[in-house]
């Protein structure tokens, strides 16, 4: 493994949005321990990556020590970020977070009156990221609400030509989850991909792989050799 994209620290969510499977999901909704926590980050410190973004699936300011894991970060990586719905963020933790060494902050609008007012609540703190209110993709199938995001997606990455295929097999990423095992991908709900955990003693050497979703994900394509050989075959594990 090259690099740990994300880190799970908050598996649970206070808002159900339609477009994502976190709501109907199975996989326990849970809260980071802190051993867990700095057992990713020195997985993080191992890679030699100078980034990390603190989310998955779930919300980070539903975690209590979301500030001191802002902070236990950057002892590792010079920037950190997270994305967010922006319903729990007052000015004082906006303030706390950026004092931590958070470096940037993403809101999602799907609560619009909670993220104005959490993007007033960035203001003047240099912190606010991007703020996003379109996901373009279907979750590998796992959101059949949104068929149009994904319809979207395709039209939009067409444009792009972006036919690299999933960075995450390609490049060697992983995601941590709440629970601190390793999934191959950053939008498997339910840890289907999962190839082991922060507390393996070979973590460093783990790779990401082929697994169930991959069938039906828009980032996989007959333009990757691999993934095509899987297709034609049946080495896609069926999980």
């Amino acid at each position: 493994m090259k690099k740990i994209y994300q880190i799970e620290v908050a598996g649970t969510c206070n808002i159900k949005c339609s477009y994502c499977p976190h709501p109907t999901s199975i996989r326990k909704h849970e809260l980071m321990s802190r051993e867990t926590f700095i057992r990713s980050m020195e997985l993080v410190g191992k890679l030699g990556q100078s980034h990390i973004s603190l989310h998955n699936f779930g919300d980070p300011l539903l975690h209590p020590n979301i500030v001191e894991f802002v902070r236990i970060s950057r002892e590792y990586v010079d920037e950190v970020s997270f994305s967010t719905n922006g319903i729990l963020l007052t000015r004082k933790m906006a303030k706390d977070l950026k004092d931590a060494g958070l470096t940037s902050m993403h809101i999602s609008t799907h609560s619009p009156k909670d993220a104005q007012k959490a993007i007033d609540n960035c203001e003047g703190l240099d912190l606010l990221g991007d703020v996003r209110s379109n996901f373009y993709h279907d979750w590998a199938g796992t959101s059949k609400k949104h068929k149009k995001y994904y319809s979207d997606y395709q039209e939009w990455n067409a444009k792009k030509k972006t036919k690299i295929g999933c960075p995450f097999i390609v490049k060697e990423i992983g995601v941590i989850l709440s629970d601190g095992r390793i999934a191959s991908c950053c939008i498997d709900m339910e840890g289907l991909g999962v190839i082991g955990s922060v507390y393996d003693d070979n973590a460093l050497d783990l790779i990401p792989s082929y697994f169930s979703l991959c069938e039906n994900c828009h980032m996989m394509s007959e333009y990757i050799p691999e993934f095509a050989m899987h297709k034609e075959g049946s080495n896609v594990e069926k999980i």
